[in-house]
């Protein structure tokens, strides 16, 4: 049984998740998109996910650095530290320019892109992650 691949984005900003969903289809690409638009409700689900057996990880994790209350930093961290989840493809996108933020996301293990502010530039960046949402066979 074939299942959909799905991908859990940690971004408060409804703008960018609602491209990101754009750009999945417009490449055709069938995923469950889940978001937490905070980086404790975030750390919250991702550990419950891992933490029942019975609950399937998504395919790709995407990151926003600056969020409220619990950052983005702090999310990657956690991914980072946790056993089972740092094994799932996570990525940071982030309106960050700065060389450090990069290199501190670099250092940590994670690819770092800035954030598109265009759609065609969410469509390249979906383009990039199609490897990674391949569906998957269950069984």
């Amino acid at each position: 049984m074939e299942t959909t691949p799905s991908i859990f984005m940690v971004d408060d900003n409804p703008g960018d998740i609602a491209l990101v969903h754009l750009a999945l289809e417009d490449a055709g690409i069938r995923a469950n998109l889940r978001n937490a638009h905070d980086g404790g409700i975030a750390i919250a689900q991702l550990g419950a996910l891992a933490a029942d057996s019975l609950q399937r990880l998504p395919n790709l994790i995407l990151v926003d650095l600056n969020m409220p209350k619990v950052t983005g930093w702090e999310v990657l961290a956690y991914l980072r530290g946790h056993e089972i989840l740092s094994r799932v493809p996570s990525f940071v996108l982030s309106t960050s320019q700065s060389p450090r933020d990069l290199a501190r996301c670099q250092e940590l293990g994670f690819s770092c892109w800035s954030k598109p502010s265009r759609f065609e530039d969410y469509a390249t960046l979906i383009k990039y992650m199609r490897p990674f949402l391949s569906p998957t066979t269950a069984g």
